[in-house]
C-alpha cells in the first residue's frame, strides 16, 4: 500500500524523493539508441559502469507532464524491486528526463536466442516465471510482457524491465 501511494503522490506531483536521483556522471555512449514507442534507450556510463538509459521523449509544443508522471510512476515502482530476475535500477534524471538501469549487453531475449541457438531455454522461462512470481508477490501486474521488455544478462539469465504498464 506505501509504494501505491507514493507512486500516486510522485505521479501527480510529478517529482520524486531526492534519493532517487543520479549522483555521479552520467554520459551518454555514442552507439545509437534503440528507439521505443515513447522513449529511445541509450547506452552509456555512470562513472565507469556501463547503464541503460531510457530517455523519454517530450516534444517542443508537446505538455510534458503526462511524460514526466509516467517516469515517476515508473520509478517508485522499479526503485523497490530487487530480484535476479528484474533489470536493477539505478535512478533518475530530469533534464532531460531519463531512467537509468544496470545495462544488459546481451539484449532482448528473441535476439539472444537466435543468436545463441544453444541457449538453455528452459533456465530462460523458469527465470522469466521467477521474477513475475516476485513482481505478483508484491501485488505488482507487470501489464506490457513481451520479448522487448525481457533482457539477457552475461550469465544467461533471463531479467524483466520496463514497468511503465506496472
Amino acid at each position: 500500500k506505501c509504494i501505491q501511494t507514493l507512486q500516486k503522490v510522485c505521479g501527480a506531483k510529478r517529482t520524486l524523493p531526492s534519493s532517487y536521483q543520479i549522483s555521479g556522471r552520467l554520459s551518454l555512449s555514442s552507439s545509437p539508441p534503440i528507439f521505443g514507442a515513447f522513449c529511445n534507450v541509450h547506452t552509456g556510463f555512470l562513472g565507469p559502469e556501463e547503464v541503460g538509459i531510457k530517455r523519454f521523449r517530450v516534444t517542443a509544443a508537446g505538455d510534458p507532464a503526462p511524460v514526466e508522471q509516467a517516469l515517476c510512476e515508473e520509478a517508485v515502482v522499479w526503485k523497490h524491486l530487487s530480484h535476479p530476475n528484474i533489470v536493477p535500477f539505478k535512478g533518475v534524471t530530469f533534464r532531460p528526463l531519463q531512467l537509468v538501469s544496470e545495462w544488459m549487453p546481451c539484449g532482448e531475449i528473441k535476439e539472444y536466442i537466435k543468436e545463441n541457438p544453444q541457449a538453455n531455454l528452459l533456465s530462460l522461462l523458469l527465470g522469466i516465471a521467477k521474477g513475475l512470481n516476485y513482481l505478483h508477490s508484491r501485488n505488482i501486474i507487470h501489464g506490457d510482457l513481451k520479448g522487448a521488455n525481457i533482457v539477457v544478462d552475461t550469465t544467461g539469465n533471463a531479467q524483466i524491465l520496463d514497468f511503465s504498464l506496472a
